[in-house]
């Protein structure tokens, strides 16, 4: 059938058929856009620029002669600090990126056409350029860059993407673009297929040279000129008194032209001289005056310039009352979205101008195009996730170690490596709950601390492996923490703990109660707080329900579990301070309550309520221990 009959039709970036001839020979490797030397002037529209001016730019762009248009933006972005910093800042956006190419699917032709492409672009050494280039749509509407093709050795190769300036296009006499330069004249030669990289910006629907963002900026600019140019001429003059001469009845031209002269003169040498029949009166101006009528305007233009280019104005500088890092956020989001939407606008006209030939002529034009990705997907927050694994697995929820192993990229311990441990669990012989509902593997206690050292680890050690079912969740080892703790501070007796654990915990033992707390391995003695202290002398706190019991060991419990509660509270007023010390930061930076609410949000990041947590824990198991041992004293358990 031949391979004209075989290849799909193709359409170039203007959507005009592809003529077989150009599927079949070889890349023109001929410089199409030769740009000389003369191409480096520009008419420097900019100078005296004035309303009527800029209206007939635009005019003559409406009629398919942009050059002007481009000339006066490539002006604008070199004089304009504010247009020249945010165009910046989001080509800076593209151009930061890392970016691959990628198999379009998952066929073998597909992925053979992306290592065809991987290689090509590993030659490449400008692509900063080859994107600020393409990006160069952003203010104009449109971007040519020409491929500069090699043929040799039976292989076609892009050598170069060379940026074509936009002033050199026109639309006169033509619904396409075409490119005039020295050698070739109105109305230019024409962007041929697999020639010309072609990327379009449509802020708007509509022709090309008015979907760019210069058409709303000139006009900014142009008022922004015109306000700063008056700011700096009153701030010549600003506080300096006004020069009056007086001159006599009669005189003579040429008087009055001395007089105006030496006045003058006054204004910067601070010297002159002047006839005696003349009068200089210095009036002062009024310093009082209003003086900020220059910099709103030229504030308002920024914003509208920020407006246009960024999407909004928070995210480069700042609400007028501060603004909020809750807003930032969203406005960042906002910037991203724009990021994306140029993203795909680059890269899928990239894809067909110049990705479509290069595998078209290696690899034949039913070979799918390879993608070019950017890595635009946000970094996952991994404090935020393994929090959130840590929560689940406190609760009890099963999850695996080889998923969480996988999540964080963290390969597994192998057989005889150093694990590493929780420095917090140190209790012999629990093991925190696994996916399974059994126990993590048992450890010894930290530092083969107790018993007179290793001996002693290797003791707890054997009594763990006896608890595979004794299992605990976070709040429970928590918990029992507390109780050792406790014990080892001396602010509560070794056998109400054991009472206390062996009512809480029916799965675990009395001999695994005592290799608990008897020695407290790992734990090293505090000073009780004195407001702990001064509570159990006084014997205030929060009693057990009901009045005093008549059972000696009921008692002991009763007075043991105050003291846990006594020592709660004692820990707790540092613990709050501490979670509210953010706000009250803020709070006294603030001017107003309006600022202190629209900022409330700031202070979030800094306030972690992992100490508060563990607080409530610990409260919550003692008050659940209570409640358990007082029930079993009731009911005659032992």
């Amino acid at each position: 059938m031949g391979i004209r009959a075989t290849i799909k039709k193709l359409y170039d970036q203007f959507g005009r058929a592809i003529e077989p001839r150009k599927l079949t020979s070889r890349p023109d490797e001929d410089t199409r856009a030769v740009v000389s030397l003369n191409d480096r002037w520009s008419d420097y529209p900019d100078f005296d620029l004035a309303p009527e001016r800029l209206a007939s730019f635009l005019r003559e762009a409406d009629a398919g002669d942009p050059r002007e248009q481009a000339q006066l933006w490539e002006a604008v972005e070199e004089r304009n600090m504010s247009v020249g910093t945010h165009i910046q800042t989001r080509k800076l956006a593209i151009q930061g990126t890392e970016f691959d190419w990628q198999p379009s699917d998952d066929s073998p032709e597909a992925k053979a056409a992306a290592d065809l492409v991987t290689v090509w672009a590993r030659g490449i050494d400008d692509w900063d350029d080859i994107i600020a280039d393409g990006l160069d749509a952003l203010g104009n509407g449109w971007s040519i860059a020409e491929s500069l093709w090699d043929y040799s050795s039976g292989q076609a190769w892009i050598a170069a993407i060379k940026h074509v300036p936009a002033k050199l296009c026109t639309w006169a006499n033509s619904l396409t673009p075409r490119i005039v330069t020295s050698q070739n004249s109105y109305p230019g030669i024409e962007l041929e297929p697999w020639k010309f990289w072609y990327n379009r910006f449509k802020s708007k629907s509509g022709d090309d040279f008015r979907g760019g963002l210069c058409r709303g900026i000139l006009w900014c600019h142009l008022f922004q000129s015109y306000t700063l140019k008056d700011w700096i001429s009153f701030a010549e003059i600003y506080g300096m008194p006004l020069r009056l001469g007086k001159y006599p009845a009669g005189a003579s031209p040429t008087d009055k032209s001395a007089l105006l002269r030496a006045l003058r003169s006054l204004g910067t040498d601070a010297a002159g001289i002047i006839s005696k029949d003349t009068e200089i009166e210095f009036v002062e101006s009024m310093k009082a005056a209003v003086t900020n009528v220059y910099e709103p305007m030229i504030g308002l233009m920024d914003r509208y310039i920020v407006l246009r280019i960024l999407g909004q104005t928070l995210t480069s500088s700042g609400s007028d009352g501060g603004g909020s890092r809750a807003l930032g956020e969203v406005h960042n989001e906002v910037r991203g979205d724009i990021m994306r939407s140029d993203i795909r606008a680059l890269t899928g006209s990239f894809r067909r101008d110049v990705l479509r030939p290069l595998v078209g002529f290696n690899l034949g034009w039913d070979v799918p195009v390879p993608v070019w990705h950017f890595q635009t997907e946000p970094a996952e927050d991994e404090v935020a996730l393994a929090t959130k694994y840590k929560t689940l697995v406190d609760m009890g929820f099963p999850v695996s170690v080889e998923h969480v192993s996988d999540r964080f990229k963290i390969p597994a311990a192998a057989a005889g490596e150093t694990v590493l441990r929780t420095p917090a669990n140190v209790l012999p012989g629990i093991a925190s709950v696994d996916q399974g509902g059994g126990s993590a593997a048992p450890r010894p206690p930290a530092n083969g601390a107790g018993d007179g050292g290793n001996g002693g680890a290797e003791a707890i050690a054997d009594q763990a492996t006896t608890v595979q079912d004794t299992a605990l969740n976070g709040a429970q080892v928590t918990a029992l923490q507390g109780i050792v703790q406790a014990v080892a501070n001396g602010q509560l007796p070794a056998a109400s703990a054991l009472q206390l654990i062996q009512v809480s915990f029916p799965a675990i033992t009395k001999e695994q109660a005592l290799a608990i707390v008897n020695p407290m391995k790992g734990f090293t003695q505090t000073v009780p707080p004195p407001d702990v202290a001064a509570a159990e002398r006084s014997g205030t706190g929060t009693p057990s329900a009901g009045s005093a019991p008549d059972d000696p060991a009921q008692a002991v419990i009763e007075r043991d579990t105050r003291s846990l509660v006594n020592r709660a509270r004692a820990e707790s007023g540092p613990v709050i301070e501490k979670l509210w010390q953010p706000v009250k930061e803020l709070l006294a930076s603030c001017k107003t309550l309006e600022e202190f609410r629209d900022r409330l949000l700031d202070a979030l990041p800094g306030m972690d309520p992992t100490d508060f947590g563990n607080l409530m824990q610990r409260g919550l198991m003692t008050a659940e221990m209570e409640g358990r041992f007082t029930v079993a004293a009731r009911t005659g358990k032992k």
